[in-house]
């Protein structure tokens, strides 16, 4: 009679899977990324709210990770710092992470029109296309007259930049023409060079 030799009450056996984290578009597997399973500590119609970390992972040089699928989390997020975050599960299905190389812009920053020297010049950094509900990276500066600015960028993808300009509340001022330059590709750990006059 197998059955009365089993526990009352014991735990159903792991599920183990695996997943990877990769670069983005080179597919390179990455190691020693930081994994973490996130569970839901507040759900609501569109998802979840907050959330909280269950279990750390590290990936191994094939840049895998296995977990046990039976653990009730919401959210797998990978970190590490050559790249941008990134995550699966959420609202969609598991699948393997990818992740965004960090590069860099040097952004020479010159002044050549007059501007109310109250305002602020208000520069914006994204991937194009830009992903759903992102804002990128923005900065704002003191009308420099000379001067270059590091933006961290997007490693193996397009970048754009925009500019604007807002008073010391953050509410753009329409009346001064701010403007964006032309796409640029940056590869994997990249610096660029670009060129803002306004």
């Amino acid at each position: 009679m197998p059955n009365a030799c089993k526990k009352a009450g014991s735990a159903p056996p792991a599920d183990i899977r695996t997943l990877h984290v990769l670069e983005f578009k080179t597919n390179s597997p990455i190691a020693n990324a930081d994994v973490y399973l996130n569970q839901c500590t507040h759900p609501d119609l569109f998802g979840c709210l907050a959330d909280s970390v269950i279990g750390r992972l590290t990936t191994d040089k094939d840049g895998s990770f296995q977990y046990n699928a039976r653990l009730n989390f919401y959210l797998i997020t990978a970190f590490h710092s050559n790249y941008w975050d990134g995550e699966t599960g959420g609202n969609t299905g598991l699948s393997d992470i990818y992740l965004t190389p960090v590069a860099y812009t040097k952004i020479h920053l010159k002044k050549v029109n007059t501007h109310p020297p109250d305002l602020l010049l208000a520069l914006g950094l994204n991937k194009d296309p830009a992903p759903l509900f992102s804002f990128g990276i923005r900065q704002s500066y003191d009308l420099p007259a000379d001067t270059t600015v590091l933006f961290e960028s997007f490693g193996n993808n397009n970048n754009s930049i925009n500019w604007y300009f807002t008073d010391n509340a953050g509410t753009i001022v329409t009346t001064e023409t701010g403007g964006s330059l032309p796409d640029y590709y940056i590869n994997r750990f990249d610096t660029a060079a670009a060129e803002v006059d306004y």
